[in-house]
């Protein structure tokens, strides 16, 4: 069993985007069928790549659910300049790119001149625009020891290196990080970290899911407009980086109305360490645990 068909097994998990568009268990579960015929009618099998080029949003969340559910995943940040794409596709060799943009965007141009084919994403349904003809087999779904997503290290000693990890590595760690933080199908949290990002993947969409609970996903960080989205879409805890906390810190003496009312119960940190000085502060200042984590890598 992949960790998408162990994510399905919850009835009660919902991915709401900030407009309160909600996907419910059913829905996603038709959502990744259809989009996992679509690959596979392109001839995708469990070994391989599919880079995902999405901003946060429900398409990205879907895309990530069909991708792994036959092939494997491998996000990319989207504001990548096209010389940035061209690196990563030919260290990736991907057989698709899932995207939503237009056909100028750097990662569109970059595929096309790589040949490598692009399947856009419209109301969260993979469009092939040149449908293929032939019959294939039944679909072959990955398995729990088959490689389920593929990331890059940052290259801040030498240039990025690609990390594969199986179904199991994703499904053991998000067990773990629910487990730790005692969560349940209760539980609600707004996404802060980018989805192209181990900690956005891990601890923000599959530990909430795999516990059966609701994720929030939001466009992007935005300090500004966080207490907005609090006090919106009401969820039960978050995780950020240390410096996603600290601008939110900065700006909660303008906002303790929204903290007071919030139903938080705990914040999460990880990706890098928090300053002590900012967790007792953001403490004292939500009357909630903050909870410090480190991630996979």
């Amino acid at each position: 069993m992949n960790i998408t068909q162990h994510i399905l097994k919850n009835k009660t998990i919902k991915i709401i985007a900030d407009d309160n568009t909600v996907v419910n268990n059913q829905t996603l579960k038709d959502l990744v069928r259809n989009n996992s015929k679509v690959l596979h009618q392109n001839s995708i099998t469990n070994n391989d790549n599919i880079a995902i080029i999405l901003n946060n949003s429900i398409d990205f969340v879907v895309s990530f659910f069909s991708t792994i559910n036959v092939g494997i995943s491998a996000p990319l940040n989207p504001d990548y300049t096209e010389a940035e794409f061209s690196f990563y596709f030919k260290d990736l060799k991907p057989k698709i790119i899932i995207c939503n943009y237009d056909d100028n965007h750097p990662s569109i141009l970059c595929a096309k001149k790589n040949r490598i084919k692009v399947i856009k994403i419209e109301n969260l349904n993979f469009i092939d625009k040149q449908k293929q003809k032939k019959q294939l087999k039944k679909i072959r779904l990955s398995n729990k020891n088959d490689t389920a997503l593929v990331l890059h290290t940052s290259g801040t000693t030498s240039k990025p290196k690609m990390v594969p990890l199986t179904h199991n590595n994703l499904l053991n760690s998000a067990l773990n990080i629910a487990k730790t933080i005692k969560l349940s199908k209760k539980d609600k949290n707004i996404i802060l970290m980018p989805s192209f990002h181990i900690h956005g993947i891990v601890a923000s969409i599959l530990a909430p899911l795999v516990s059966g609970g609701k994720i929030v996903v939001l466009p992007k960080f935005n300090a500004l407009s966080f207490f907005k989205s609090l006090e919106k879409h009401s969820p039960t805890w978050f995780t950020g980086v240390p410096t996603m906390l600290q601008a939110i810190l900065d700006r909660a003496s303008r906002n303790l109305k929204v903290i007071s009312n919030s139903k938080l119960k705990f914040i999460r940190s990880s990706s890098a360490s928090l300053p002590t000085s900012t967790l007792i502060a953001i403490e004292e200042v939500f009357k909630i645990p903050v909870i410090e984590s480190y991630g996979m890598t």
